[in-house]
């Protein structure tokens, strides 16, 4: 499991979930980053991020796979444990259907 000494520690691997985020996210143009790209290098080897470009032009989508699942978008930031109900408050509320992590990525569609 992808752990950080403080997030909050979940039952799952957040990088499990990689794949099924890009199936959402399939829409949209996303750039996956690792630990050894330059802007990347604060994440440990085994964390994602996951780069959502915005068809704006304005600031990107950024979702994180660490030891939590962390959004970022402007000047709001959620994280949600990683827990199946951490999973589910992201994939359900954020990626499915409310607020502004879902319409930043819906804006591509």
């Amino acid at each position: 499991m992808n752990t950080d000494w403080n997030s909050p520690q979940g039952d799952f691997d957040t990088a499990e979930k990689q794949g099924e985020l890009l199936m959402l996210l399939s829409r949209q143009q996303v750039t996956v980053h690792t630990w050894d790209d330059p802007d990347f290098d604060y994440m440990e080897e085994q964390d994602l991020a996951l780069v959502v470009q915005s068809p704006s032009g304005t600031e990107d989508l950024l979702i994180e796979l660490c030891g939590e699942f962390s959004v970022f978008f402007e000047k709001w930031h959620g994280e949600y444990a990683a827990t199946a109900e951490g999973y589910t408050q992201l994939h359900g509320k954020r990626l499915a259907g409310h607020g502004a992590v879902h319409r930043a990525a819906r804006r591509r569609g």
